[in-house]
Protein backbone atom coordinates (compact mmCIF):
# COMPACT_ATOMS: atom_id res chain seq x y z
CA UNK A 1 0.00 0.00 0.00
CA UNK A 2 1.57 3.26 -1.28
CA UNK A 3 1.82 5.85 1.69
CA UNK A 4 0.36 9.52 0.86
CA UNK A 5 3.16 12.09 0.41
CA UNK A 6 2.43 14.58 3.14
CA UNK A 7 0.98 17.88 1.12
CA UNK A 8 3.16 20.89 1.57
CA UNK A 9 2.38 23.22 3.95
CA UNK A 10 2.61 27.28 2.83
CA UNK A 11 4.68 29.37 4.47
CA UNK A 12 2.76 31.88 6.88
CA UNK A 13 4.62 35.34 6.84
CA UNK A 14 5.67 37.03 9.41
CA UNK A 15 3.04 40.09 8.70
CA UNK A 16 0.23 37.22 8.55
CA UNK A 17 -2.99 38.20 10.71
CA UNK A 18 -6.79 37.34 11.34
CA UNK A 19 -8.90 38.94 8.61
CA UNK A 20 -12.06 40.66 10.82
CA UNK A 21 -15.62 40.10 10.00
CA UNK A 22 -16.54 42.58 6.72
CA UNK A 23 -12.83 43.61 6.46
CA UNK A 24 -11.62 44.89 3.10
CA UNK A 25 -8.23 42.94 1.82
CA UNK A 26 -6.84 42.49 -1.62
CA UNK A 27 -6.73 38.67 -2.97
CA UNK A 28 -6.44 37.42 -6.49
CA UNK A 29 -9.18 36.92 -8.12
CA UNK A 30 -8.90 33.21 -8.38
CA UNK A 31 -8.69 32.19 -4.48
CA UNK A 32 -7.26 28.19 -6.15
CA UNK A 33 -4.23 30.65 -7.52
CA UNK A 34 -4.13 32.13 -3.69
CA UNK A 35 -3.13 29.08 -2.96
CA UNK A 36 -0.97 27.76 -5.47
CA UNK A 37 0.85 31.40 -5.16
CA UNK A 38 0.73 30.85 -0.96
CA UNK A 39 2.19 27.38 -1.39
CA UNK A 40 5.07 28.40 -3.47
CA UNK A 41 6.27 30.80 -0.76
CA UNK A 42 7.08 33.97 -3.26
CA UNK A 43 6.99 37.24 -1.77
CA UNK A 44 4.58 39.36 -3.12
CA UNK A 45 6.20 43.13 -3.56
CA UNK A 46 3.86 46.28 -2.96
CA UNK A 47 3.17 47.11 -6.56
CA UNK A 48 1.62 43.52 -7.37
CA UNK A 49 -0.62 43.86 -4.58
CA UNK A 50 -2.29 47.14 -5.57
CA UNK A 51 -2.65 45.42 -9.13
CA UNK A 52 -4.80 42.53 -7.26
CA UNK A 53 -8.81 43.24 -6.94
CA UNK A 54 -10.41 44.45 -4.14
CA UNK A 55 -12.58 42.24 -2.40
CA UNK A 56 -14.62 41.95 0.70
CA UNK A 57 -14.68 38.81 3.63
CA UNK A 58 -17.95 38.39 5.69
CA UNK A 59 -18.60 36.30 7.85
CA UNK A 60 -21.83 34.93 8.23
CA UNK A 61 -23.45 32.18 10.86
CA UNK A 62 -22.01 29.53 8.68
CA UNK A 63 -18.82 30.09 7.88
CA UNK A 64 -16.91 33.15 5.63
CA UNK A 65 -17.77 34.42 2.46
CA UNK A 66 -15.49 36.04 0.18
CA UNK A 67 -17.37 39.02 -2.12
CA UNK A 68 -15.95 40.91 -4.54
CA UNK A 69 -15.94 44.73 -4.47
CA UNK A 70 -16.22 46.50 -7.72
CA UNK A 71 -13.79 49.75 -7.53
CA UNK A 72 -15.77 52.72 -5.86
CA UNK A 73 -15.80 56.08 -8.44
CA UNK A 74 -14.72 59.01 -7.39
CA UNK A 75 -18.03 60.63 -6.62
CA UNK A 76 -18.89 64.89 -7.28
CA UNK A 77 -18.92 66.81 -3.97
CA UNK A 78 -21.98 68.05 -2.99
CA UNK A 79 -20.16 71.33 -0.98
CA UNK A 80 -18.98 74.22 -1.94
CA UNK A 81 -15.79 74.19 -3.79
CA UNK A 82 -12.97 76.66 -2.90
CA UNK A 83 -11.64 79.10 -5.56
CA UNK A 84 -8.42 76.69 -5.85
CA UNK A 85 -10.43 73.84 -6.62
CA UNK A 86 -12.14 75.78 -9.35
CA UNK A 87 -11.76 74.78 -12.82
CA UNK A 88 -10.23 77.77 -15.31
CA UNK A 89 -12.80 77.53 -17.59
CA UNK A 90 -15.44 77.90 -15.07
CA UNK A 91 -13.59 81.04 -13.38
CA UNK A 92 -13.35 82.38 -17.17
CA UNK A 93 -17.24 82.12 -17.30
CA UNK A 94 -17.62 83.63 -13.36
CA UNK A 95 -15.41 86.51 -14.83
CA UNK A 96 -17.88 86.89 -17.92
CA UNK A 97 -20.69 86.34 -15.84
CA UNK A 98 -19.39 89.96 -13.58
CA UNK A 99 -18.92 91.72 -16.86
CA UNK A 100 -22.35 90.90 -18.09
CA UNK A 101 -24.09 91.65 -14.98
CA UNK A 102 -21.76 95.16 -15.31
CA UNK A 103 -22.84 96.12 -18.50
CA UNK A 104 -26.37 95.82 -17.24
CA UNK A 105 -26.25 98.55 -14.87
CA UNK A 106 -24.22 100.70 -17.26
CA UNK A 107 -27.21 103.13 -18.41
CA UNK A 108 -27.09 104.31 -14.71
CA UNK A 109 -23.26 105.99 -14.95
CA UNK A 110 -25.33 107.82 -17.61
CA UNK A 111 -28.68 108.56 -15.77
CA UNK A 112 -30.64 106.25 -17.68
CA UNK A 113 -32.70 103.43 -16.29
CA UNK A 114 -34.71 101.02 -18.72
CA UNK A 115 -36.15 97.39 -18.42
CA UNK A 116 -33.85 96.15 -20.57
CA UNK A 117 -31.24 96.24 -17.71
CA UNK A 118 -32.98 93.33 -15.89
CA UNK A 119 -32.82 90.21 -19.05
CA UNK A 120 -28.76 91.46 -19.06
CA UNK A 121 -28.50 91.41 -15.34
CA UNK A 122 -29.81 88.17 -15.16
CA UNK A 123 -28.17 86.48 -17.83
CA UNK A 124 -24.55 87.63 -16.54
CA UNK A 125 -25.94 86.11 -12.52
CA UNK A 126 -26.69 82.89 -14.62
CA UNK A 127 -23.17 82.55 -15.71
CA UNK A 128 -21.61 83.76 -12.26
CA UNK A 129 -24.40 81.22 -10.17
CA UNK A 130 -24.02 78.41 -12.59
CA UNK A 131 -20.32 78.32 -13.11
CA UNK A 132 -19.71 78.66 -9.18
CA UNK A 133 -22.30 76.00 -8.10
CA UNK A 134 -21.37 73.55 -11.14
CA UNK A 135 -19.86 70.55 -9.08
CA UNK A 136 -23.09 71.02 -6.61
CA UNK A 137 -25.38 71.15 -9.85
CA UNK A 138 -24.12 68.37 -11.94
CA UNK A 139 -23.56 65.95 -8.04
CA UNK A 140 -25.81 63.05 -8.02
CA UNK A 141 -29.11 63.83 -6.76
CA UNK A 142 -32.81 62.62 -6.37
CA UNK A 143 -34.63 62.32 -9.18
CA UNK A 144 -37.29 64.95 -8.64
CA UNK A 145 -34.13 67.68 -8.49
CA UNK A 146 -32.80 66.26 -12.10
CA UNK A 147 -36.41 66.66 -13.25
CA UNK A 148 -36.33 70.24 -12.04
CA UNK A 149 -33.24 70.85 -13.71
CA UNK A 150 -33.76 69.24 -16.57
CA UNK A 151 -37.09 71.75 -17.24
CA UNK A 152 -34.90 74.67 -16.20
CA UNK A 153 -33.00 73.34 -18.95
CA UNK A 154 -35.59 73.17 -21.63
CA UNK A 155 -37.04 76.48 -20.59
CA UNK A 156 -33.68 78.27 -21.08
CA UNK A 157 -33.11 76.38 -24.43
CA UNK A 158 -36.24 77.68 -25.95
CA UNK A 159 -35.50 81.23 -24.82
CA UNK A 160 -32.20 81.42 -26.55
CA UNK A 161 -34.20 80.05 -29.51
CA UNK A 162 -36.93 82.76 -28.86
CA UNK A 163 -34.11 85.39 -28.91
CA UNK A 164 -32.07 84.12 -31.79
CA UNK A 165 -35.01 84.40 -33.94
CA UNK A 166 -36.02 87.89 -32.47
CA UNK A 167 -32.25 89.07 -33.29
CA UNK A 168 -32.68 87.39 -36.50
CA UNK A 169 -35.91 89.24 -37.83
CA UNK A 170 -34.78 92.74 -36.04
CA UNK A 171 -31.52 92.51 -37.62
CA UNK A 172 -32.92 91.50 -41.48
CA UNK A 173 -35.22 94.45 -41.47
CA UNK A 174 -32.28 96.80 -40.27
CA UNK A 175 -30.56 95.06 -43.58
CA UNK A 176 -33.52 96.39 -45.77
CA UNK A 177 -31.51 99.77 -47.59
CA UNK A 178 -33.09 101.78 -50.35
CA UNK A 179 -31.35 101.14 -53.92
CA UNK A 180 -28.46 103.75 -54.20
CA UNK A 181 -30.14 105.20 -57.66
CA UNK A 182 -33.41 105.23 -55.94
CA UNK A 183 -33.57 108.83 -54.54
CA UNK A 184 -37.16 109.66 -54.81
CA UNK A 185 -38.14 109.02 -51.75
CA UNK A 186 -39.91 111.15 -48.64
CA UNK A 187 -37.48 110.29 -45.35
CA UNK A 188 -39.85 109.68 -41.97
CA UNK A 189 -37.25 110.25 -38.97
CA UNK A 190 -39.04 108.76 -35.67
CA UNK A 191 -39.21 110.85 -32.91
CA UNK A 192 -37.32 110.17 -28.89
CA UNK A 193 -37.36 111.76 -26.10
CA UNK A 194 -36.11 115.44 -25.82
CA UNK A 195 -34.53 117.88 -23.06
CA UNK A 196 -36.21 121.45 -23.45
CA UNK A 197 -35.22 122.63 -26.97
CA UNK A 198 -32.02 119.83 -27.32
CA UNK A 199 -32.66 116.18 -29.09
CA UNK A 200 -30.96 113.51 -26.38
CA UNK A 201 -27.93 111.60 -27.87
CA UNK A 202 -29.98 109.11 -29.29
CA UNK A 203 -32.54 111.45 -31.33
CA UNK A 204 -29.45 113.54 -32.36
CA UNK A 205 -28.07 110.42 -33.66
CA UNK A 206 -30.92 109.94 -36.10
CA UNK A 207 -31.11 113.62 -37.18
CA UNK A 208 -27.55 113.55 -38.00
CA UNK A 209 -28.15 110.63 -40.48
CA UNK A 210 -31.15 111.84 -41.93
CA UNK A 211 -29.06 115.33 -42.48
CA UNK A 212 -26.67 113.63 -43.85
CA UNK A 213 -29.06 111.86 -46.42
CA UNK A 214 -31.07 115.18 -47.02
CA UNK A 215 -27.74 117.22 -48.16
CA UNK A 216 -26.82 114.66 -50.22
CA UNK A 217 -29.84 114.06 -51.99
CA UNK A 218 -31.95 116.75 -52.68
CA UNK A 219 -34.98 115.42 -54.09
CA UNK A 220 -35.60 113.67 -51.25
CA UNK A 221 -38.54 115.43 -48.75
CA UNK A 222 -38.62 114.64 -44.81
CA UNK A 223 -40.87 114.05 -42.14
CA UNK A 224 -40.04 114.48 -38.79
CA UNK A 225 -43.09 113.12 -36.38
CA UNK A 226 -43.06 113.03 -32.71
CA UNK A 227 -45.68 114.61 -30.56
CA UNK A 228 -45.39 116.61 -26.99
CA UNK A 229 -44.61 114.37 -23.89
CA UNK A 230 -46.02 115.71 -20.05
CA UNK A 231 -42.55 116.25 -19.31
CA UNK A 232 -41.78 117.91 -22.30
CA UNK A 233 -41.74 121.54 -23.90
CA UNK A 234 -41.69 121.60 -27.13
CA UNK A 235 -42.29 118.43 -29.57
CA UNK A 236 -40.12 116.17 -30.75
CA UNK A 237 -41.17 117.54 -33.99
CA UNK A 238 -40.24 121.07 -33.55
CA UNK A 239 -36.92 120.29 -31.67
CA UNK A 240 -35.83 117.73 -34.79
CA UNK A 241 -37.18 120.51 -37.60
CA UNK A 242 -34.67 122.97 -35.86
CA UNK A 243 -31.94 120.30 -35.72
CA UNK A 244 -32.07 120.15 -39.30
CA UNK A 245 -32.19 123.45 -39.90
CA UNK A 246 -29.27 124.31 -38.07
CA UNK A 247 -27.36 121.35 -40.07
CA UNK A 248 -28.42 122.93 -43.58
CA UNK A 249 -31.10 120.97 -44.41
CA UNK A 250 -33.86 123.72 -46.10
CA UNK A 251 -36.85 124.37 -43.96
CA UNK A 252 -39.35 124.03 -47.14
CA UNK A 253 -38.33 120.41 -47.43
CA UNK A 254 -39.14 119.53 -44.17
CA UNK A 255 -43.10 118.62 -42.96
CA UNK A 256 -43.85 117.85 -39.01
CA UNK A 257 -46.34 116.04 -37.60
CA UNK A 258 -46.66 117.07 -33.73
CA UNK A 259 -49.64 114.92 -32.93
CA UNK A 260 -48.04 110.93 -32.60
CA UNK A 261 -47.19 109.52 -29.43
CA UNK A 262 -46.27 105.69 -30.80
CA UNK A 263 -44.45 104.00 -33.28
CA UNK A 264 -48.08 102.75 -34.88
CA UNK A 265 -49.27 106.90 -34.94
CA UNK A 266 -45.54 108.09 -36.33
CA UNK A 267 -46.33 106.46 -39.61
CA UNK A 268 -49.76 106.02 -39.42
CA UNK A 269 -49.84 110.26 -39.47
CA UNK A 270 -47.18 110.36 -41.53
CA UNK A 271 -49.01 108.04 -44.32
CA UNK A 272 -51.42 110.66 -43.97
CA UNK A 273 -48.95 113.58 -44.56
CA UNK A 274 -47.47 111.93 -47.61
CA UNK A 275 -51.15 111.65 -49.18
CA UNK A 276 -51.85 115.17 -48.49
CA UNK A 277 -48.55 116.71 -49.75
CA UNK A 278 -47.95 114.72 -52.51
CA UNK A 279 -44.89 113.21 -51.38
CA UNK A 280 -42.86 110.14 -52.59
CA UNK A 281 -44.33 107.10 -51.96
CA UNK A 282 -41.42 105.52 -50.99
CA UNK A 283 -40.28 105.47 -47.22
CA UNK A 284 -36.97 105.42 -45.51
CA UNK A 285 -37.39 104.99 -42.38
CA UNK A 286 -35.29 106.73 -39.66
CA UNK A 287 -34.74 105.21 -36.22
CA UNK A 288 -32.07 102.81 -34.22
CA UNK A 289 -31.00 99.24 -35.70
CA UNK A 290 -32.95 97.93 -33.22
CA UNK A 291 -36.05 99.49 -33.78
CA UNK A 292 -36.75 99.10 -37.80
CA UNK A 293 -38.58 96.37 -37.74
CA UNK A 294 -41.09 97.25 -35.40
CA UNK A 295 -41.37 100.38 -37.32
CA UNK A 296 -41.85 98.56 -40.99
CA UNK A 297 -44.75 96.75 -39.12
CA UNK A 298 -46.40 100.17 -38.19
CA UNK A 299 -45.83 101.30 -41.69
CA UNK A 300 -47.28 98.63 -43.09
CA UNK A 301 -50.47 98.57 -40.95
CA UNK A 302 -50.52 102.27 -41.82
CA UNK A 303 -50.73 101.34 -45.67
CA UNK A 304 -47.52 102.31 -46.59
CA UNK A 305 -46.52 99.88 -49.46
CA UNK A 306 -42.81 100.22 -49.48
CA UNK A 307 -40.60 101.16 -47.09
CA UNK A 308 -37.10 101.25 -46.47
CA UNK A 309 -34.39 101.60 -43.12
CA UNK A 310 -31.98 104.26 -42.61
CA UNK A 311 -30.00 103.16 -39.27
CA UNK A 312 -28.64 105.05 -37.04
CA UNK A 313 -26.28 102.86 -34.25
CA UNK A 314 -27.46 102.85 -30.63
CA UNK A 315 -24.49 104.03 -28.96
CA UNK A 316 -22.37 100.91 -27.33
CA UNK A 317 -23.63 101.63 -23.41
CA UNK A 318 -27.25 101.63 -24.37
CA UNK A 319 -27.39 98.62 -27.12
CA UNK A 320 -28.09 95.64 -25.47
CA UNK A 321 -30.89 97.46 -23.21
CA UNK A 322 -32.75 98.66 -26.18
CA UNK A 323 -32.45 95.67 -28.43
CA UNK A 324 -33.61 93.33 -24.86
CA UNK A 325 -36.82 95.90 -24.49
CA UNK A 326 -37.35 95.68 -27.92
CA UNK A 327 -37.90 91.87 -28.03
CA UNK A 328 -40.29 92.28 -25.62
CA UNK A 329 -42.17 94.53 -26.89
CA UNK A 330 -42.42 92.49 -30.50
CA UNK A 331 -43.46 89.37 -28.31
CA UNK A 332 -46.06 92.12 -26.84
CA UNK A 333 -47.37 92.86 -30.27
CA UNK A 334 -47.66 89.10 -31.63
CA UNK A 335 -50.14 88.44 -28.44
CA UNK A 336 -51.55 91.69 -28.25
CA UNK A 337 -51.06 93.70 -31.63
CA UNK A 338 -50.62 97.12 -31.76
CA UNK A 339 -52.54 99.50 -29.51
Amino acid sequence: MKKKKNAKVPTIPDEARLVEPGEVIALPASLENYAQFSASGAAMTPEEAEKLPTVAVVETASDKTVHTEPEKKKEKTKKLQKWKEISFGRKLIMFLGILITGYAFMPVLFGLITVGMIPIALIGMFFFVTALFWNVITAPKHWFWNALIGIAGVIISVGVILMAYLSGIMLAASLKTLPPTDTRVTVVVLGCKVVGDRPTNMLRDRLDVAAEYLLANPEAYCIVTGGKGDDEIYSEAQVMRDYLVAKGVSEMRIITEERSTSTLENLSFSAELIEKYNCHEKVLIVSDRFHQYRAHEAARLAGIERSYSLCSETRWYMAGHYWFREMAGIVRIYFLGYD
